[in-house]
Formats: structure tokens, sequence, C-alpha cells
């Protein structure tokens, strides 16, 4: 009867480390190897039970419901990693939603060409919060002469992040002050952000 026993809890061992084997190896290779070494440490205590008769039947229940629970859990834990895994995975694959950059003022230059009329031309380059050029943004002005509007105006940056822009009257005389203001700035994905101009206006005198 006990040689029976021995026999029916050997090969219980043998097909837990079987079926251990089988589940690791779906879930991670790691643990195969766990898996075998308990099922050899179990068949170490059965061979040295035949020379302990005893309470043996009860040390070797122990053992195999020691590594049956070993391996359940171990599964459990891999499984649940993985599982865990895969939430973060597809919540990868959806993505955060993307973070809204802003546009600034970098610069504003602004010249002016006399002749039978006077020409105002700004020059304003636009960058993002990295510092980088922004080309597409489309920049909306207003125009001013000795402090009192005359006109809006917008234009679109290029690669290097400039757009050109102006305004023209043959009523400027020596001494008018003009003057350009960007009113505000729209690209999609980006943000104005007035507050981070470095320039927001810039005026000059007619010679």
């Amino acid at each position: 009867m006990v040689g029976q026993t021995r026999y029916v809890l050997r090969e219980v061992a043998n097909a837990l480390a079987l079926g251990g084997y089988q589940l690791l190896s779906l879930t991670d290779q790691r643990l195969v190897v766990a898996s075998l070494l308990l099922k050899e440490a179990v068949m170490r205590q059965l061979r040295r039970s035949a020379d302990d008769r005893r309470g043996q039947s009860t040390s070797e229940y122990a053992l195999i419901l020691c590594l049956v629970a070993i391996v359940i859990v171990a599964v459990m834990m891999v499984l649940g990693e993985r599982v865990s895994d895969t939430a973060s995975t597809a919540t990868g694959a959806l993505g955060d939603p993307e973070e809204q950059k802003t546009l600034r003022v970098n610069r504003i230059r602004l010249t002016l060409t006399t002749g039978t009329s006077v020409e105002a031309e700004a020059t304003i380059r636009v960058k993002d919060d990295d510092g980088r050029n922004v080309r597409g943004a489309i920049i909306s002005v207003t125009w001013s002469v000795n402090g009192g509007s005359v006109g809006t105006d917008s234009g679109g940056t290029d690669r290097g992040g400039k757009a050109l822009i102006s305004y023209e009257s043959d009523e400027l005389g020596s001494g008018d002050v003009v003057a350009v203001t960007v009113t505000n700035i729209s690209k999609a994905g980006y943000d104005y952000s007035p507050n981070s101009n470095l320039e927001t206006s810039k005026q000059v005198t007619v010679p």
C-alpha cells in the first residue's frame, strides 16, 4: 500500500512538473526552471522517505501540496503581469492626447521704403516653446500711424518661421510714426502665447 501511495505521489509530481512547464512556457520561460527544480526536490524527498517509513505519507502529501500551491501562484502572478502589460500596450496604442505646443513672436523687424509713397515692411519670426522655427503659422497684425489704427493684415510663415507683411500709404510724411502690432498667431496643434513674446510690436519714424 505504501509503495502504491509513493508511486501515485511520484506520478503526481511528474504531472505537476510537466503541467507547470507547459503553462509557464506559455507565459515566462524563466519560471520553467523553477518548476523543474521543485519537481526534483519532491522526487528526492520521496526517495528519502523510502528509508524512513514514519510520517512519510504526511510529508509526501505536504510536499505535493506545496508544489501545487507554488506552481499555481507562479502562473497566476505571471498571467497577472501579462494582463497588465497587455493593458499598458493597449493604452500606449491608443496614445495620450497630444500636448499642445505654444507659439511666440521671437523677433519683429520693421523697415521703411520711401518714394512717391511710403511702404512699411514687417518681418516677423515665430518660434515654438522648444525654440524651433514654425512653418505655416498665420500671423495677424494691426497697422497704426501716429497711434491710430489704419488697418489689419495677415501673412503666413515660411520654413524659417518668418512672415513678410507690408503696409503702403502715399499720405505719410516726415515725422509720422508707423507701428505694427501682432494680434494673433494661429496654427493647428498650437496655442498662441502672447505673454511669451520677445516682441509684440515695433515702430519706426518716417525720415
